[in-house]
């Protein structure tokens, strides 16, 4: 039995796509036989709720453990870099334990990281471990960067982390051609968004006398934010379902957010939700008219693959995006998906007229939508292809 470690974030299992996607690769190695413990190096739990998860247990089949002792992040800033140092240690510790045991076959690590990588990689070789790499996102081609140094890190990330691993799981096609560009190695698997279907069965959707789109996302990326409000004020002209926005961000971007809304006149239209449980959330996407999520032109958005498209999907309701990306490369507009030609707000607009006015044709897209997921985004899909991969690595097969 082969076992792997997770490693490179924290906030299992709660947290945003990066741990849900961690969870979600755990699970499916799970699926597929293998043993799975999660590190993680230091907590990131609100410590209000410090006592929600325990420093170490079992989780959906998955050992884990906060290597620094605790899941809650202190409030001290000194106590946060003492138990980040600790976290180092305990995780490092933990890993060498797991090799000299001969009880470790591979690590899977979610970084974008150079230094990360590097160490990782040099337990590798002194340890006799495979190093794979949870690749998702180009960060070479955030423009929105600025910093030199870190302009430079993603580019050299981008270039050269694939000598450093043994495998690579792309979640796109173009980072899957990424990989294939810069490393001739043969280890790798493409596993696109994944989410589990089960969270959905016993949800379906509630009509209301309030129906309204949903879009989730950060207020982070304002500029995706003010495009679906823009949108949403131009269908508004002739359309009456309203739109919740599922965010979460700092506080000084709610108060930004509000502003937008406030003065762009949309009111008790747009109603704005955050820090839902899991359940609250597949609800809110269930009963929705439809799931908005756009993609922009440009090279960021070919490579990512959100992972709310997997979400949107199980809980079989519309998707609304745009013709590029993955969404281009697996949906057909007016069968699984609404597939807007542009990233314009006025043919954005004209996508969720098509849906209001054509609600038999939006129940018929969202359960196409859903039937595609089943045979692409279960993440148990992925269980044996990946538990063969590591074994083929590691001489197991």
């Amino acid at each position: 039995m082969i076992h792997v470690v997770l490693v490179g974030v924290s906030g299992f299992p709660f947290g945003l796509a990066e741990v849900q996607r961690q969870r979600l690769l755990g699970r499916a190695f799970v699926s597929g036989g293998a043993v799975v413990t999660v590190l993680c190096r230091y907590g990131m739990q609100s410590p209000s709720k410090k006592n929600r998860l325990p420093a170490k247990g079992v989780y959906e089949g998955m050992n884990y453990c906060y290597c620094s002792g605790i899941s809650w992040r202190p409030t001290s800033l000194f106590w946060r870099l003492l138990r980040k140092a600790w976290g180092l240690f305990g995780e490092t510790w933990r890993i060498l334990r797991l090799s000299w045991s001969k009880n470790l076959d591979a690590v899977l690590i979610s970084t974008d990281k150079m230094t990360t990588l590097i160490y990782f990689s040099l337990l590798g070789h002194l340890l006799g471990f495979e190093v794979i790499l949870n690749y998702v996102e180009l960060k070479s081609s955030f423009i929105s960067i600025r910093n030199v140094f870190w302009r430079l890190h993603n580019s050299l990330f981008d270039r050269y982390a694939f000598g450093f691993t043994d495998a690579v799981i792309p979640i796109s096609y173009r980072l899957e051609q990424q990989v294939h560009r810069f490393s001739r190695k043969p280890g790798s698997l493409r596993v696109p968004a994944i989410a589990d279907p089960h969270r959905y069965i016993s949800k379906r959707r509630q009509h209301s006398s309030s129906p309204y789109f949903a879009f989730c996302g950060s207020i982070g990326h304002i500029e995706i934010v003010e495009f679906i409000l823009e949108s949403f004020l131009i269908y508004r002209e002739h359309g009456s379902i309203g739109i919740t926005l599922i965010v979460n961000g700092k506080t000084e971007e709610f108060t930004h957010l509000s502003n937008i809304i406030e003065s762009s006149g949309l009111g008790d239209t747009v109603k704005v939700v955050s820090d839902l449980t899991d359940d609250e959330l597949a609800q809110v996407y269930a009963n929705a008219y439809a799931l908005l999520i756009p993609l922009r032109e440009n090279v960021q958005d070919e490579a990512r693959f959100p992972h709310k498209i997997a979400e949107y999907c199980f809980a079989g309701r519309p998707l609304v995006s745009t013709n590029f990306g993955e969404v281009k490369r697996l949906f057909t507009d007016k069968v699984n998906a609404v597939v807007c030609s542009k990233y314009n707000p006025r043919e954005f607009s004209e996508c969720l007229r098509y849906l209001s006015d054509n609600p038999a044709k939006a129940d018929y897209i969202g359960e196409n939508g859903r039937l595609l997921a089943s045979s692409i985004f279960d993440y148990s899909v992925y269980a044996l292809p990946l538990v063969q991969m590591v074994r083929a690595l590691s001489g197991r097969s």
